[in-house]
């Protein structure tokens, strides 16, 4: 598909120094930048396969559990990384290398 895109002269300004700095073509980078935010931009509705269901359900939990709050997303890591270390005690106790996942 070929589209025609009019930018203003700073986004393109911005473009072409990219595609400079990586010695690509700047509709390169536009379709890098388009094809690497195509999964996160496809809607919710139109998920389809064997895995919709296990997708959808996934997103609806990761939208609920989304936050900016720093406190929040500290109190988050700290119990991942509890987990992880529990995960790894028990490995350990259990004659498994913790490393071997």
């Amino acid at each position: 598909m070929t589209l025609h895109i009019d930018f203003g002269p700073k986004v393109e300004t911005k473009l072409l120094a990219i595609a400079r700095q990586n010695g690509i073509a700047s509709s390169e980078v536009v379709k890098k930048i388009v094809t690497g935010d195509l999964p996160r931009l496809v809607p919710e509705n139109e998920v389809s396969g064997r895995n919709a269901a296990a997708i959808m359900l996934l997103r609806s939990w990761r939208n609920e559990d989304a936050t900016d709050n720093p406190d929040e997303i500290r109190q988050a890591e700290e119990e991942l990384a509890e987990f992880k270390r529990n995960i790894n005690t028990n490995r350990a106790e259990s004659g498994d290398h913790p490393d071997d996942l």
